[in-house]
């Protein structure tokens, strides 16, 4: 497995981390700020029809291209395990992602409480909303595809409850004691 290619990919892992070189443990280490980031505009603005950060797409084609070009050029001094060129480059991407906020706020869009969640699971990509009624608007979503994966709260609720009863064994059982009726402090006749 390439190395610089999975920082690049945010998929270094337990381990993957013992094989890193120094450079690569710093640079893998301070991309976790940027992705904390990354992570926070996402929950924000929500994802995008290509699976990125939908902020990214409000953005007009200059401020797009910027972008573009910046998260390219961190990408090039990770592969070449340039340290204090990613440290600089993060804070550009930082930058950048405030420039991206401000210019979608300055041309009306405005974060919304999410109608869904993506979560990702095993590459698998799921629509998490918390009712029905959310699944019905789901389907009128501007950008919703009819591959999208919907699951409901009480779906997943249900999914953990049977897990965690019947699967893991933790259904209650009857007692096999039977109450003899007789007080806790009575003596003992032997």
């Amino acid at each position: 497995m390439d190395l610089g290619k999975a920082i690049v990919e945010r998929r270094v892992g337990f381990m993957e981390q013992v094989h890193l070189s120094m450079a690569q443990a710093v640079i893998n280490e301070e991309l976790y700020g940027l992705d904390l980031v990354r992570h926070r505009m996402v929950m924000k603005w929500g994802v995008g029809s290509s699976g990125e950060a939908r902020l990214v797409e409000l953005a007009p084609q200059e401020v797009q291209q910027r972008w573009t070009a910046q998260v390219g050029k961190l990408e090039q001094a990770i592969l070449a395990e340039d340290v204090i060129g990613v440290k600089d480059l993060i804070g550009g991407c930082l930058r950048g992602w405030a420039l991206l906020e401000h210019t979608a706020i300055s041309a009306g869009h405005v974060p919304y409480e999410p109608l869904f969640w993506t979560v990702m699971v095993d590459g698998a990509e799921y629509r998490v909303v918390r009712s029905n009624e959310d699944a019905a608007a789901l389907a009128a979503y501007p950008g919703a595809g009819a591959d999208w994966t919907c699951v409901t709260m009480e779906e997943m609720v249900r999914a953990y409850h049977v897990r965690h009863t019947v699967a893991m064994g933790l259904v209650a059982k009857p007692s096999e004691l039977v109450d003899s009726g007789k007080p806790m402090d009575e003596e003992i006749p032997w």
